[in-house]
C-alpha cells in the first residue's frame, strides 16, 4: 500500500499477477489500485493493468532509469539535471505525505532541490514499475529510498511516481514520498 492521504481520503496499492494463459503464453501484469474511503469502508476506485511486453520493458528500464538520476542528482545537487527530468507542466506536483507540504509547478520545484539538504548517501532502491498505459502515455511506480543527510541523520522515504510520456522520453509528473528517520 502506497502513501494514505488521510485529509483526501484515498490510499493506492500496487499488485503483481503471474500465471499462464490456456494457450500456454506466460501471464505477468502490474496493476495499480485507487481507493476511497466511503464512511467507515474502502471502495475501489480505479484500477490499472499493465501488462508485460517488450515495449513495455523498455519504458520500465527507462523509468528506472529516471528515479536513478533523480537520487544522483539530489545527492550531486544539480538542481538543473533533476528538474530536467520533471514534465514542463504548471500541474507537476511533489508532495510530502507526512508535512503535507506541495510544490507545484517547475518553479516551485527548482526551490525545493535548491534547498535540499546536503545529503552523504541517497539511493532509490527497490523500483517497481507499473502498470503502464501506452495509449496514454503514463506509468506509475514505487521506490524506497534510503540514505544520510550530511548532519548524519539517516533517511528512509517510500515513494509513489507517476510519469507521463514527452515525445520519445519519460518525465515524472507527480512524486508522493513519506520520510521518516527509521524504517
Amino acid at each position: 500500500v502506497g502513501p494514505i492521504q488521510l485529509e483526501s481520503g484515498t490510499a493506492n496499492a500496487t499488485s503483481i499477477t503471474t500465471g499462464q494463459f490456456s494457450s500456454g503464453q506466460p501471464l505477468y501484469s502490474q496493476e495499480v489500485w485507487k481507493f476511497r474511503r466511503f464512511k467507515d469502508d474502502w471502495k475501489i476506485i480505479n484500477v490499472c493493468f499493465g501488462l508485460n511486453s517488450e515495449a513495455t520493458t523498455q519504458i520500465s528500464d527507462r523509468i528506472r532509469e529516471v528515479i536513478k538520476e533523480e537520487a544522483n542528482a539530489a545527492l550531486n545537487m544539480d538542481t538543473t539535471k533533476a528538474v530536467s527530468l520533471y514534465y514542463p507542466d504548471e500541474n507537476t506536483v511533489i508532495y510530502d505525505a507526512v508535512s503535507g507540504n506541495r510544490w507545484v509547478g517547475i518553479e516551485q520545484i527548482t526551490n525545493r532541490y535548491n534547498n535540499l539538504p546536503r545529503f552523504n548517501a541517497l539511493a532509490h532502491r527497490d523500483v517497481r514499475v507499473g502498470p503502464i498505459q501506452l495509449e496514454s502515455g503514463t506509468a506509475n511506480a514505487e521506490s524506497i529510498t534510503t540514505g544520510q543527510i550530511s548532519s548524519g541523520q539517516p533517511l528512509y522515504s517510500r515513494e509513489v511516481w507517476e510519469f507521463r510520456r514527452l515525445k520519445d522520453d519519460w518525465k515524472i509528473v507527480n512524486v508522493t514520498f513519506n520520510k521518516s528517520i527509521n524504517p
